[in-house]
């Protein structure tokens, strides 16, 4: 097994024991890198969520997401150095891709900026205790401030992750179940991801990514708002399909998640579909219980 050549992750830890060899292995590696190029026990804590956090979970296009914290004496600009070394590691482990081209090279800045298709953040323990959404996932603060719904993203991934490293700074993350803004906040960026990644049909094949990130956020953040957990995709979306939300549709969404194509059709329906989940969300929430 992979496990018995670690160096840096606990080989008894009944988390690592459970990822699958890629991610113990892309783990590990992070960790590795860390320590070398920040300096010898720097690494806090290290937390992984997302798909992957399950080793039978391998879609297609799905990235690995790992939050790592690091000590208040590195500083922000040393840890903008190892960026493109964790990159590196990121397509190593076949989480990530090399972009080549004008339109790629843009859309990875866009990447960059929102944290989408991101396998890696890495913030300071201050950040992280003071919960400053924009520093812990390297976000441009305008787009967190406006559009991002950081109350639901921050507690999605506080409820929803697995230390695999160093110290539990999770409940830091947690937070009770976030208002109306939040969810609005929600559509406003997912409704804006599923209209640009029309245009981005014409412009490159690898593009239903972007529409499935929308779909997949929006069922989360609706998910999150109304039950206090948004991560089990697989389970929320039956729900949804039963509230009256597309069944069609999110049948399709699901499919899509493991056997990606391209399908015009379902790109020009994903702007209302969001839409008509999150007016349920917030019609559902007001309902008396």
């Amino acid at each position: 097994m992979l496990q018995t050549h670690l160096n840096h992750l606990e080989k008894a830890n009944p988390i690592v024991c459970s990822l699958s060899d890629q991610v113990t292995s892309y783990l590990d590696d992070v960790i590795r890198l860390l320590e070398r190029k920040l300096g010898h026990q720097t690494v806090v804590s290290g937390i992984i969520f997302g798909s992957q956090m399950r080793a039978a979970s391998s879609k297609p296009i799905s990235d690995c997401d790992v939050l790592v914290v690091v000590k208040d004496a590195v500083t922000r600009a040393r840890i903008k150095t190892v960026q493109p070394f964790l990159r590196a590691l990121e397509i190593k482990h076949g989480f990530g891709r090399y972009s080549s081209g004008l339109v790629d090279g843009i859309l990875r800045v866009v990447e960059n900026t929102t944290g989408m298709f991101v396998s890696h953040f890495i913030c300071r323990e201050t950040d992280l205790r003071q919960r400053d959404f924009a520093r812990i996932f390297s976000t441009n603060k305008f787009i967190t401030m406006v559009l991002a719904p950081w109350k639901i993203v921050m507690g999605s991934v506080g409820n929803n992750s697995r230390l695999f490293y160093g110290t539990d700074l999770r409940p830091f993350l947690c937070d009770p179940r976030p208002g109306p803004i939040q969810v609005a906040k929600s559509l406003a960026m997912n409704y804006c991801l599923s209209i640009a990644n029309i245009v981005i049909y014409a412009l490159r094949n690898s593009n239903y990514k972007y529409t499935l990130e929308a779909v997949k956020w929006a069922v989360s953040a609706s998910g999150y708002y109304l039950f206090g957990n948004g991560n089990n995709i697989a389970k929320l979306v039956p729900i949804f399909s039963k509230l009256g939300v597309s069944p069609h549709f999110l049948k399709q969404f699901l499919h899509y998640r493991g056997h990606p194509c391209r399908d015009p059709t379902f790109a020009l329906k994903a702007p209302w579909i969001i839409t008509k989940l999150h007016a349920l969300t917030l019609r559902l929430k007001k309902l008396p219980t």
